[in-house]
């Protein structure tokens, strides 16, 4: 399915057409034409903020609204699968080329090739497990060469939308594998299925090099893509990103650097993978190549302070001696909407003896928003009380909405906690700390996440939730914009503080990036509601 648009037509809100100049007409901006995986049906608000339906309307609005481009010179197209994206970027290439030679040899007025640019984010497979963390996470697309078998869309980190339960989102399917009577894998099926995405890529590839030897300007968004090499490339939080930003937090809000190994934090790491963790047979799908980046991530974090003994994992899942080999202790099945429950339930929820006596927790790195709403609802089940601002007494849920509502700040010093665990004669029934010879505490713990989910940010104004982080999707697209005009204009691009210079298949390439947002309850209006990523309603407020 395509479905193709003007910026008109397509953006959230659409803006006047810029008075024709000599400085803004199209003839001297250029075209544009944007190319991304279409996000299928959201049919609730468990989903996160990083869509391409979200970032491709702000793309369009900042190249008409702020870079003068004409809204009929920027027009979208997106896919469901990269079969059918390959083939409407060659019919576009083919025709822009076609209609430019037909131009050069007649008195008809025309855009030079160099006023044309074509933005890509190619379409990737995703699962169950790499959907949670949004469309907005980078994913390289990869395959064997035509005529080979066992060709994958594979990535270092991942990418897409939502929850399975929530979206049908914008990544074509992985490739179904069929069984025979003896559940053995089709191997024809699988190698058919390897041939038509090497056959796409491929077809993807040359009509990308047509349109960069013609003149054109490609860019490509998110995806990289094996074997060519874009004018510039926008670069997505990877994997290993996502697992340091919420490794980082838990150091600051529970005072790592100052803690004792007497009295040391419990902290569980919580992985999703779409298969049984005791199944490793497809060890090197995408979804595990994610969760291997991910912990590699987190453990440079947090490795020194299992070491160290200032950290354990109440679960015992991860351990002094535990590496980056690890990551398979701490992964799960996140293919049912309460897989995280149940694999919290398992990790926290019982004693030897089988009884429900809540263990001390101080920290879970839940990995995203729909692991995290599983784990704030199970530690509610499991009869977990306060919230995550409980580790500072002078913060209230009041004073929480105070702050997002703008009448005060909130102060975010951490008490200091006691170098020694208290024991079995302590009479303090309210410790946070507690420790594996001292009594269990049913404190909340501190919860980390990744995606802002709409539905997810309520639970942030009350503290169940810490934190979630999102891509700068506003900035991203106005700098994308301006970089769109310099590049169609002759200009240079590195001028911008948001572009380096990184390597791509052993070549310079000019990249974009911008740091994640961190979003808690302290920077939540700043962040959030002033720049209209939602509203006071989706908040709770």
């Amino acid at each position: 399915m395509i479905v193709a648009t003007v910026a008109s037509t397509v953006a959230c809100s659409p803006s006047p057409t810029p008075q024709k100049t000599t400085e803004t007409s199209a003839s001297n901006k250029g075209s544009v034409a944007i190319f991304t995986p279409s996000d299928g049906v959201t049919f609730s608000e468990h989903t996160p903020l990083n869509k391409w339906t979200r970032l491709t309307p702000e793309i369009q609005n900042a190249l008409i609204k702020t870079e003068g481009f004409d809204s009929d010179s920027v027009a979208t197209t997106t896919s469901d699968t990269l079969d059918t994206q390959s083939r409407a970027i060659q019919d576009y290439v083919v025709g822009h080329v076609t209609s430019q030679r037909t131009a050069s040899s007649s008195a008809t007025s025309t855009l030079k090739p160099s006023q044309e640019t074509i933005i890509v984010a190619p379409v990737v497979a995703s699962d169950n497990a790499t959907r949670q963390y949004g469309d907005l996470v980078d994913q390289s697309l990869t395959w064997k060469e035509s005529g080979t078998s066992s060709s994958s869309s594979s990535s270092s980190s991942s990418s897409s939308s939502s929850s399975s339960k929530s979206t049908s989102d914008s990544a074509s399917p992985t490739p179904t594998q069929s069984t025979d009577d003896t559940g053995t894998t089709d191997d024809t099926e699988e190698d058919a299925s390897a041939t038509a995405l090497a056959t796409a890529a491929e077809r993807l590839v040359a009509a990308l090099r047509l349109a960069k030897s013609a003149g054109m300007h490609v860019i490509v968004v998110s995806n990289s893509i094996q074997g060519f090499t874009p004018d510039m490339f926008v670069k997505m939080i990877t994997a290993r990103e996502i697992g340091i930003l919420q490794a980082k937090q838990l150091v600051s809000k529970l005072a790592l650097n100052s803690t004792s190994s007497e009295n040391p934090k419990r902290i569980e790491v919580m992985i999703p993978v779409s298969r049984d963790p005791s199944d490793d047979s497809d060890s090197d799908s995408a979804g595990d190549a994610f969760a291997k980046e991910a912990f590699a991530g987190i453990w440079s974090v947090l490795g020194e302070y299992y070491r160290d003994g200032k950290v354990e994992s109440p679960s015992k899942t991860l351990t002094a001696s535990s590496s980056d080999s690890s990551w398979n202790k701490v992964i799960f099945d996140a293919r049912k909407d309460s897989s995280a429950q149940s694999a919290l339930a398992h990790r926290l929820g019982k004693t030897k003896d089988g009884q429900d006596v809540p263990v001390t927790i101080n920290g879970i790195l839940a990995m995203n928003d729909f692991v995290a709403s599983g784990v704030t609802a199970e530690l509610e089940k499991l009869g977990y009380t306060g919230s995550s601002s409980d580790i500072n007494p002078q913060i209230s849920i009041s004073g929480i909405v105070g702050n997002i509502t703008g009448k005060h700040d909130i102060q975010r010093d951490k008490a200091p906690d006691p170098k020694q665990a208290p024991t079995e004669s302590s009479n303090d029934d309210s410790d946070s700390t507690g420790s594996t010879t001292g009594k269990a505490s049913s404190a909340w713990p501190i919860v980390t996440g990744f995606g802002a989910y709409i539905d997810n940010i309520p639970s942030i104004v009350d503290g169940q939730q810490w934190m979630t982080a999102l891509e700068d999707r506003k900035g991203m697209a106005t700098d994308l914009a301006h970089a769109v005009a310099l590049l169609n204009a002759g200009g240079k691009v590195s001028t911008k503080d948001s572009v380096a210079q990184d390597t791509i298949d052993g070549t310079k390439v000019l990249t974009l990036s911008h740091d994640a947002l961190v979003v808690s309850a302290s920077n939540m209006k700043s962040v959030l509601l002033d720049n209209d990523y939602i509203t006071s309603a989706q908040a709770g407020l």
